[in-house]
């Protein structure tokens, strides 16, 4: 059973080291990712990309889950 300072010393190794980890994480490479992926844009508008979602597929289905569902109700005619 390992002793209690070696516990602690481990424990301290393992903090010291996470702090150094996120350290470098936040001040050196989020800021060198922003160097290459670039600032941020809006998405893109339903003429640039195509249908927006929920618009018309590929091939004539409806996007709606009810397409084949059959009709109840009043105006259901029949």
């Amino acid at each position: 059973m390992p002793s209690t300072p070696l516990v602690l010393l481990a424990h301290a190794a393992a903090t010291l080291f996470m702090v150094g980890l996120i350290w470098f994480v936040q001040v050196v490479h989020y800021p060198l990712f922003s160097r290459v992926v670039g600032p941020p844009r809006s998405p893109p508008t339903r003429g640039e990309s195509g249908p927006a979602l929920g618009g018309p597929r590929p091939g004539g289905g409806s996007s709606s889950p009810t397409c084949c569902a059959p009709r109840c109700g009043p105006d259901a005619g029949g």
